[in-house]
């Protein structure tokens, strides 16, 4: 999936899924596994997860597996893509947060 997505303002404020929200500010700039994303989401059901959060912000472009060939594996982990990253830094400045370290994209 390509990497090289720009956010405008007005998309995030155009009805974003609040789903996709929170799985970016759970992952956050970090590789996170799902055991950690799911707590911090406020979540406990790993399916429902997956449907509605982990696909969705796949399908669009803010999530990527860092195991793609093997999606279910038990050490799965998860890092934002630039379109992610984008995002994430447009919530903090919307929530006047202060940024932490940034995470060049590859």
């Amino acid at each position: 999936m390509n990497d090289n997505h720009n956010i405008s303002r007005d998309e995030v404020l155009s009805g974003l899924d609040v789903n996709i929200i929170g799985i970016v500010k759970a992952i956050g700039r970090g590789i996170v596994p799902r055991r950690q994303i799911i707590p911090d989401m406020g979540l406990s059901g790993r399916r429902s997860w997956r449907k509605y959060h982990l696909d969705p912000a796949r399908e669009q472009g803010y999530v990527v597996m860092m195991k793609p060939d093997v999606p279910n594996s038990p050490s799965q982990m998860y890092r934002l893509t630039q379109k992610g990253l984008d995002l994430l830094n447009m919530l903090e400045e919307m929530e006047g947060i202060k940024r932490g370290p940034s995470r060049e994209v590859e």
